[in-house]
C-alpha cells in the first residue's frame, strides 16, 4: 500500500513536471513569435 502510494507520488511529479516545462516552452515561443 505504501509503496503503491509513492509511485503515484513519483508519477504525478513526473507529469507536474513535464506540464510545467511544455507550459514554459509554450509561453516562450508564444512571446517570441
Amino acid at each position: 500500500m505504501i509503496v503503491t502510494i509513492l509511485l503515484i507520488v513519483i508519477v504525478v511529479i513526473i507529469l507536474a513536471i513535464y506540464f510545467i516545462m511544455e507550459f514554459i516552452a509554450y509561453r516562450k515561443a508564444g512571446r517570441s513569435n
